[in-house]
Formats: C-alpha cells, structure tokens, sequence
C-alpha cells in the first residue's frame, strides 16, 4: 500500500468501501478508484507533425542563427492554435523541437533536403521567402534579434526543389485576402476604417499564413496623427506650434524637395534610430495608443496633440514604412527590426490651424479617477504596467473584450467630449480607438450603433473645464501722493496719516457714474511744494495736507461734482 492510499484511508472514512473486480490470477485484484484519481488513464499530449511545420524548423535553422529557446518560441507562436487542441498550452518543449530536427537530418527528409540546398538569393527571390518573411516578423513582435547566416549552400544530389506550403500561387489576391484577417497590429488605424469580426482561428495554412502577415495599406495616408511630446522632447513643443529640432522657428527648414531622396532616406532613418541626433522630422502616429503608452510610462508632464493631417502639407508628409521598406534598419540601430508601420514623419513643423486638440498626463488621470466607466474603457491602469507597446499588451487588452456596441460608444464619446475634441472628429478618433484598443464585435453588430453611442455621449457630456492659462490680475492696490518727499527727509512719522487717510477712503461712498476725463488746464499744472511745521506735530500736517488738496483740485479739474470722493480715488 502506498502513501496516497493510506491518506485515503485514513481522511475519507465516511466513504464507501471500494468496489473491487476479479482478473486473472497472474494480475491480483486491485482497487477501482473514482475517475478523478485514476491517473493511469490520462495519455500525454502527443504533437503530429505536418508539412508546414517542418518547413519552418527547417528554414529557420538553415537561413537564421537562432538559439534553441528562440527557435521554440517562433514555433509555438506560428502554431499556437494547432498546439493548444493537442494540450499543449504552453507550446512544445525545445527537447521535442530539436529532437524532430535531428530525425529530419538523419533520415534525409525530403523538406530539409530541400531547404538546405535553396539558395539564400540577395533580392530575396526563392521558394522560402515567404517563409523567412514570416519567422521575421514574429521575431519583431515577440522581441527577438535575428541575424542572417552568410550565403552558402549545399547542392544534394538527385534533390528535387519543393514548393513550399507558404506560397500563395496569385500573390495580388493574397494581399487583399491578408487585409481582410483579424490579426491587429500596430498598423491598423491605416489600414481600415472598421473593426474587424471575431472569428475562430483557421487551420488553412494560407489563412494562418495571412493572419501572421498582415500588409499595410500603402499610399493612403491618415486624416488623424497624434504626437506625443514631454520636457525631454527636442524641437519646438508650444501651444500654438510643433517644430523639428533643425528649426529655431516655423520657417527655418528648407522644403523637402530640394533634397536628394538618398538624402531625405538617411535623414529620416537618422530620425528614427534609437540614437539623439538633430533630425527635419516630427514623429507622429496613425494610431492613439501608442502616444498614451509613452505619456503613461514616460513622464508626468507629458502631452498627446491631435492633428488633422489633412490639413498639413501632403509633401512634408511621410510615411516611415515607405522609407524603410527596401533598407530596413538593423540591430546595429535598433534593438530589433523596425517596420515603421504605424509612424508617419512631419517635415519641418505643424501649424496651429492642424492641431485639434491636446490632452495632458494630468488632464487623462483626473478624467480616469472621477469616471470608472472611462477607465474600463481606455485601461490607464493596465497600459502603464508594461514598459514595450507590443505584443503583451495588445493580447492583454483583447483579453477585457471590450465589444463595439452603443453602451461602449456612449463611453468613447464622453471621454472624447471631456478632452474637447471637436464633433467633426469624433467618429475617426473613435473608431481608432477600437482598433488601438483591439476592441471585439458580433456580426449583429454594427459601426452604425456604435457611432450612434458614440455622438450620444459626446452631446449628453460637458466639456472638460481646464484652468485659465494666465491668472487673473490682482486688484489695483491704492496709491499715496506724497506732495512734499522733504517729509520723509524730516523724520516725519507717516504712519498714523496713512491709516487715517485709507479709512477716510474706504468710508467714503462710490460714485455710480464714471470717472470724468481730466480737464487739463490750458497752462501745464504743477505741484508747489508745501513746507510743514515739524513740531506741531502729525495733527497740524493732516489739516496743512487737507487745505493744499483742495488746491490741487482746483487746478487739476476734479471740483465739478463729488470733489471729495473723486479726490480721494485719484490719490489712493
């Protein structure tokens, strides 16, 4: 008897006694325990291995220098639907990925015979390029630096080149079916103006194919960007203006287009390296999240502007995929492969006319605190745990399946009526958050509904009141003519004067009609200077001071009506 049946034993007794059942001599009779205890049943998930997933251990052998647990991870990320309906949850070990590499080469499989003798070519026209391209891209979304191994290869003898399972025969109509899957990535606030359906995973190679490669809309350029700038940001980040660092203001920066285009590629590459050097361009992005992940990591006096593209000049701007499509920046520049999908470059500056409107770090978290429904929404709290926009975080906002529907556009509305956004953009700027957001939706549901929700919020919320940028002005505190400055010299004590004279003025009823412009005598008025007694004290100068006051009054004008009054406003 082993521990665990003595522990039932002795902790179950209120149990039946198991049942038991005969078997032939030579097993012995042994225990029938309930179903959730008998383990002996349970088979260990086995992996069947198919075409497509050789050709990928194979290719990513034979063209990149990957480690182990690197090969694994693009594998189980390929494949992952595939492996989660054997149990395998976590993806297959890296002991049963290099095991299957090794049976390839000892029985000369007929996939690594062909991999291993395509030639790696320099413009990348081969049977695998497809494949290599998707082992790229997966390696970009989960971090993953790749290095090329040199060009070499082995013809085999008697090898037959294999089409590989990648290839779409008519490569025009993939491109348009790859704009059609569900996969998000950072590029989908250019690519469509709808969120996509839900829809279960497909086991069709061509369809996982398009799901992992995703191309981007090209030459259609965005009528929304968002530029997010801090303390640290370089250039010119005012209220009424954003200028590139090369400007010391507005018009500073000569036009593009009498640059060389070699010229304007390296600047921009230049601009978007991970190294601080003076750059023409402004970063700006088709899409809201990734500006709201910088101001909720960065910094706390950091800014998100909304711009209306449409309104800037088309030729000074660029888009950061069309740049890098044929040179992409290495490792050497960045810390993995940059497409530059989502990043659209503004040549020299952005004028106030294009900037909507800008959202603080400061504004964003009071909107959050006093609004939960807000922060359901847009997920400040989540955002600001993960250091990268990538991969992580956008499979972490799927997960709240936050549907595109009129209860979430009325949220998406009052959030974008407290930020004062104008009405003319709200449905754009909405429907970028749904795919920023990774928001999901039926088939019952509709853009329609969802914009409806949307402009019902907006026009049922008030604006956001932010405080006035310059403070008011502090009232005019009252003056003191002094007639004679030889007083002071005198030793004169003041003090009791003034308190007296400043009650004396503060009794005083105002006079309702305005202040009459001074009548200025035709001979220039002056002041004579009154000599005072000093021993008498300061009694005799404040009756000496009331006489020489109605003098004053004479000869300045101000004795027509309420002489006193108006003497006293003008003094004090």
């Amino acid at each position: 008897m082993n521990s665990l049946q003595l522990y039932l034993q002795l902790h179950l007794p209120s149990r039946p006694p198991p049942c038991r059942r005969s078997h032939s001599p030579s097993n012995g009779d042994k225990i029938e325990y309930p179903k959730f205890l008998d383990f002996s049943k349970v088979q260990k998930p086995r992996h069947h291995w198919d075409g497509s997933q050789r050709e990928i251990v194979c290719v990513a052998r034979r063209f990149y220098s990957l480690t182990l647990k690197q090969e694994t991870a693009i594998f189980n990320y390929m494949f992952a639907s595939d492996l989660q309906k054997e149990g395998f949850l976590s993806g297959l070990p890296v002991t049963t990925l290099n095991s299957q590499c090794h049976d390839m080469v000892r029985n000369k499989h007929p996939i690594w015979v062909s991999v291993n003798s395509s030639p790696h070519s320099h413009d990348g026209d081969d049977e695998y390029r497809e494949a290599r391209r998707l082992i790229e891209m997966v390696c970009i979304e989960l971090g993953i630096e790749i290095s090329k191994k040199p060009n070499t290869y082995t013809q085999v003898k008697g090898c037959q080149l294999l089409k590989s399972f990648f290839n779409i025969p008519d490569a025009k109509k993939a491109d348009e079916l790859m704009l059609e899957q569900t996969f998000e990535t950072e590029t989908e606030a250019e690519l469509n103006t709808e969120p996509q359906h839900e829809r279960t995973p497909s086991t069709n190679l061509n369809s996982r194919r398009r799901t992992l490669y995703k191309k981007p809309f090209k030459g259609k350029k965005p009528r929304i960007v968002y530029r997010f700038h801090n303390a640290q940001s370089r250039g010119i980040n005012s209220p009424s203006i954003r200028a590139a660092v090369w400007a010391t203001g507005p018009s500073h920066i000569q036009h593009p287009s009498l640059l060389d285009q070699r010229i304007l590629a390296n600047l921009a590459k230049s601009h978007l390296s991970r190294y601080t050097i003076p750059s023409p361009f402004i970063s700006t992005y088709a899409t809201l999240l990734p500006t709201i992940h910088r101001m909720l990591t960065k910094s706390n006096c950091s800014m998100v502007s909304i711009i209306d593209a449409s309104k800037l000049n088309q030729q000074m701007l660029f888009s950061a995929q069309e740049l890098l499509e044929k040179d992409p920046l290495g490792p050497e520049i960045t810390k993995v492969g940059y497409l530059g999908w989502q990043e659209w470059l503004v040549w020299g500056s952005i004028s106030e006319e294009a900037i909507i409107c800008t959202i603080s770090h400061l504004q964003l978290l009071n909107i959050v605190d006093l609004n939960p429904d807000i922060e359901s929404v847009l997920q400040t709290q989540t955002i600001k745990l993960y250091v990268h926009n990538r991969l992580p975080l956008k499979t972490k906002l799927r997960a709240c399946h936050t549907k595109v529907d009129e209860p979430h556009g009325k949220v998406i509305g009052k959030f974008l009526r407290m930020v004062n956004l104008p009405l003319e953009y709200i449905e754009d700027v909405a429907l970028g958050i749904t795919r920023g957001w990774l928001f999901t939706r039926s088939h019952t549901n509709t853009n329609d509904e969802f914009l409806g929700g949307v402009r019902q919020g907006y026009t049922e919320c008030s604006a956001y009141v932010t405080p006035p940028i310059t403070p008011q002005k502090p009232e005019k505190q009252p003056e003191i003519i002094v007639i004679d400055d030889e007083l002071s010299k005198g030793g004169v004590t003041l003090d009791r004067f003034q308190e007296e004279l400043r009650r004396t003025a503060e009794t005083e009823p105002e006079s309702e009609s305005e202040t009459p412009e001074v009548q200025h005598s035709e001979r220039g008025s002056q002041w004579e200077t009154v000599y005072v007694e000093m021993n008498e004290g300061n009694e005799n100068f404040a009756r000496v001071f009331e006489l020489d006051r109605e003098r004053v009054n004479r000869v300045m004008g101000w004795e027509n009506e309420n002489d006193e009054s108006r003497s006293c406003e003008r003094m004090w």
